[in-house]
């Protein structure tokens, strides 16, 4: 077996995925076709993960959110990111997501959590990956924001969703 065979067989833990991070390129484009979400010019969807720095990633990110909106394109991302996991044979993965992001945008957190654990049911059904959640604080928001998100995970607790993190820009 060489050296590129036995890296991807041996069993891996995947503990720290931003998911918007990881949401393929085509996935974005067809989530913004399906729910009429304008996304900057592109000749092929790569080009949409073409950015020079943090900031231009943000409002990516920002773009992308937009176009996740019901429980089905929640747990199609969440799938659509374990699978390719599971190829690498990622058996456990720790996942960051934003509620606070999404919510902005119109889907309420059950909306966003249970698709997501859908998701991840279905994952785990499919391929043996093992996946928990992590809620993230924008930390370029407010800390009333970040306290009012807590509160609403407090107020809706999952199994799945196992600690509280952060994202976007430290600066």
């Amino acid at each position: 077996m060489n050296t590129q065979d036995f890296l991807k067989a041996i069993p891996k833990v995947s503990l720290h995925l931003h998911l918007m991070g990881s949401i393929q390129a085509r996935t974005v484009v067809d989530l913004a076709k399906k729910h009429g979400v304008k996304l900057p010019d592109y000749q092929e969807p790569e080009d949409l993960y073409q950015y020079p720095d943090i900031y231009k990633f943000l409002h990516m990110y920002d773009n992308s959110a937009l176009a996740i909106q019901d429980r089905e394109d929640f747990a199609r991302i969440a799938y659509e990111t374990l699978k390719e996991a599971a190829e690498h044979n990622v058996r456990y993965r720790e996942m960051s997501f934003n509620p606070t992001t999404h919510m902005a945008a119109g889907p309420t957190y059950a909306t966003c959590v249970d698709g997501l654990i859908d998701g991840i049911n279905a994952a785990r059904a499919d391929f043996g990956i093992e996946c928990r959640l992590i809620g993230a604080v924008n930390r370029m928001e407010s800390p009333e924001l970040a306290v009012s998100m807590v509160q609403t995970m407090i107020d809706n607790p999952r199994e799945e969703v196992i600690g509280i993190g952060m994202d976007y820009a430290e600066a």
